[in-house]
Parts: structure tokens; sequence; C-alpha cells
């Protein structure tokens, strides 16, 4: 009887899901990264050794290698061998979640290059950029704005706009003569962020069928209302320091804006105006949205400048309201300066406000401080007065209030390393001076203080 010959592997074969099990914990431990390009540098580097291994966990690392794609365009960036990848390896392709697109030239206008990138059938966010730098020297040299058909990207970005399954947020920067008819009927868009954009020209074409934008950003550029005046499913805006022209906009009874509930506002240091009785165009404008927003119920304003709070009217159905401040102050600390935080709580009544947050980060700069005690209490008494009137004590202006929280941040700039800054003395009189200021129970009251020193270097 011939001896059996028993055969054993070199090693245990696994189903491919246990593996898979194992790579997504790991990808998990970097996910406490803040920092979204550092997060996914990050896992990437990570995944490149554990494509190494066998072709199991090739397939599985994979995903997180191409999840995420970012082009960096230039004469010399070889866009056709890589669209060419992509068309050869469908599963690669399958994988693209997110394409991002920064370009400094022209040189992106050979649309027959990069058909295959048309064709990625599962990418949920496409980010568009252009070099702010090449966009200034253009605009200096041509005397005119940059046109997105000029680079080649309109039939690109239309493409995913209407034939695109799964793309449901579009982030632009830099760039104008976006093509707003074809974003408006986009069947899957939801997130729209645009960045420096020029916008301000009136828009009146709606389309057939109703936007489904539900949420739109505006950072640091001018759009026209009538644009944002068609996208009636909008539940979140998100407002920087530039304001949203409104003039030219045809009067209406029913309500611009019946969806919108959230509305952040963030307002720039001062407006530059010489005459004080005239109102800038960015309340004009915070208030017509207010006024044509009748289910909104969460206001966030954030002021720029410790003296300047310009008074907004709140809506009858607000529920939670945020108010932030962020400024420098000029040692020695002045009260009187820096007002602007009490006189706007003081101008704020609100019979069935539900929630209150309160920030405020200071940052004091100057002279070497001699006598720290009297800038100490400059401190506690001003911030004491901002406590004093968000507690609403009394129940004068916040009846309904079932939460507040508050927020201080105070930080001390000092080129001198001998200057002494007693950080943990005055975090320590801040906490106390705030609990004896709370004698109520009507809410849940929440605090935090911060206190600390830093060079020039670390601002």
């Amino acid at each position: 009887m011939p001896e059996q010959s028993v055969v054993f592997r070199e090693e245990p074969v696994f189903p491919p899901e246990i593996f898979k099990e194992i790579i997504d914990h790991l990808a998990d431990l970097f996910s406490p990264i803040e920092d979204t390009n550092l997060r996914v540098k990050a896992t990437k580097k990570e995944m490149q050794v554990i494509a190494l291994v066998s072709k199991v966990f090739l397939s599985i690392a994979r995903a997180f290698l191409f999840q995420e794609i970012y082009f960096n365009v230039r004469q010399t960036l070889p866009l056709g061998s890589i669209a060419n990848f992509f068309a050869k390896n469908e599963r690669v392709a399958w994988v693209v979640n997110r394409v991002d697109l920064l370009f400094h030239n022209q040189y992106f206008a050979n649309e027959e290059r990069i058909t295959s990138l048309f064709e990625l059938p599962n990418v949920e966010i496409l980010s568009i950029s252009q070099n702010i730098f090449f966009k200034l020297e253009k605009e200096a040299y041509e005397s005119s704005s940059s046109d997105i058909s000029t680079y080649g990207l309109r039939s690109f970005l239309e493409h995913y706009l209407q034939s695109g399954k799964r793309l449901n947020t579009l982030r632009v920067s830099y760039l104008d003569h976006l093509p707003f008819t074809k974003i408006l009927s986009s069947p899957t868009l939801q997130s729209l962020h645009l960045s420096k954009c020029n916008l301000s020209t009136p828009f009146h074409q709606v389309p057939s069928s109703e936007s489904g934008l539900t949420s739109i950003t505006i950072d640091g550029g001018v759009i026209h209302v009538s644009i944002l005046a068609n996208f009636r499913r909008l539940e979140k805006l998100y407002l920087s320091s530039e304001y949203v022209m409104t003039n030219n906009l045809i009067p209406t009874n029913v309500p611009i804006f019946p969806s919108l509930k959230y509305l952040f506002k963030m307002f720039p240091p001062d407006f530059g105006f010489e005459e004080e009785s005239m109102e800038p165009e960015e309340l004009t404008d915070i208030k017509f949205i207010t006024d044509n927003s009748p289910n909104l119920t969460c206001l966030s304003l954030q002021y720029q400048d410790l003296g300047y709070a310009p008074p907004v009217a709140l809506s009858p159905s607000l529920v939670d309201l945020a108010l932030e401040w962020r400024g420098a102050a000029c040692h020695p600390f002045n009260k009187a300066s820096h007002r602007a935080p009490i006189e706007a709580l003081s101008s704020f009544k609100h019979p069935s406000l539900k929630t209150l947050g309160l920030k405020l980060t200071v940052l004091i700069f100057g002279d070497a401080v001699v006598d720290q005690s009297v800038v100490f209490a400059n401190l506690l008494d001003t911030f004491g007065d901002i406590v004093s009137l968000a507690m609403d004590t009394d129940s004068t202006r916040f009846p309904s209030l079932d939460s507040l929280s508050i927020a201080i941040l105070i930080r001390r700039q000092t080129s001198s390393e001998d200057e002494i800054w007693d950080c943990g003395s005055l975090k320590g009189s801040l906490e106390q001076h705030i609990q004896r200021l709370n004698t109520t129970d009507r809410y849940k009251f929440r605090s935090q203080v911060g206190v600390e020193r830093i060079t020039e270097v670390e601002r």
C-alpha cells in the first residue's frame, strides 16, 4: 500500500471578510486625526504597505487608496494616462468616492484625454478649485474673469451634475460663470460649497424640476439672492463675511426660504462705513433672509470683533441661538472698547428661545503687564457682565430657556519670556466668578474656561 502523502498549506486561509474587518479596524485608528488631509495621508501610507502583502490584501486596501483622489493639474500632469488607468481597472474606478481638482492653467482643456474620468460611477463629492495666484495674474494681465469653460471643466462638471448617480456634494473655489441651470436641475446634489466665487449677476431661470439642494455654504464670495431663491428645499445656509446681494428681486407674498431651518452668519470686524446712520447691506440681507424663513429654528452669529455687534432681529420661530465673538484686545484691557457682547445680549429678547450658546475668544497683546491684578480685575468685570446678561436670572429676556452654555478662552500674546502671566489663577478666578453668578436652576448650565500664554510665533 503506497504511502499516503499529506499536503499542508503554508499559511491558513481565512475568508476575505475577516481580513477586511481587521483592515477596517486598522483604518479606524486614524479617525481621531482632526485634519482631514493628514488623516487621509496617514491612512493611505499604511494601506500602501498592506497592499503589498497579498492579492487579497491589495483588493481590500485598494478601497482606501483610491477612495479619495486628488489631481494637482499642471501642464506636466499625465491626465490621459490616469484616465486610461481607470478605464482598464474598473474595480479601482468603482471605489472612487471623492475627486479633488486643483488646476493652475488651461492645460486641462483637452477633454478627449480624460473621458474615463467622466465614468467614475460612485463619486459622491466633487471639488474643483483654481489656483488663486493664477486667477489674480490672469485678471491683472487680461482684464477678464476666469470662465470655467476656458479650462475644459464645464463638460466634466455638467456630466456629474446630470449623469452622476451618487454625486451629493459639490465644492467650487475661485471660479466664476458656473452652470447654475445644471446645478439647479441636478437629480442628486444636496450640498453646495462656494468659496470666493463671484455670482452677483441676477438669475431668474427656474428649471422644470425643483432643486434638491438642502445645504449651501458661501465662503468669502458674493451671490445674488435670486440664485438662492431657486432652492426651495434649502434647510441650511452658511454665510461668511461677504454679503448676499438682494437688489432687483421681485417681491412676493410667498416665503422665499420655506424650508430653511439653520442660518449661520459671520460678521467682519467692521464695514468701513463713514456715516453711522447708514445701515450695512449685510444687515439688510440678513433681515431679508430671516423675514422669508418662517421655519427658521437655529441661528448662529459669529463676530470677528469684540467692539462690533450689529443688531439682528430674531425670528419668532427661533429656538436655538449661538453667539460667538473672536477678537484681539490691546493691553491694558479697556472694558469700554469691548462692550459689543454686552450690548448685543442686552438687545436680544425672545419668549420661546430654548437653547443659548455663548463663546468668547480674546487675544490680549501689547506691552508687558506690570500690574497683573488690574488686568484680571478688568477681565472679570467685563466677562461677569456678559455672563450675567446671558443667565437672565429674572427671566425677562429668555423666559423659556432650557439650556445655557458659556465658553471663554483668553490668550495672552507676549514676546517677553520674563513676563509673569498666571494662567491658573485667572482661570480659577473666572470659574469661581461664573459659578457665583449662577443662582438659578431654571435651565441646564454648562461653562468652560481656558487661559493660556502664547508667543507671537504660536499665534
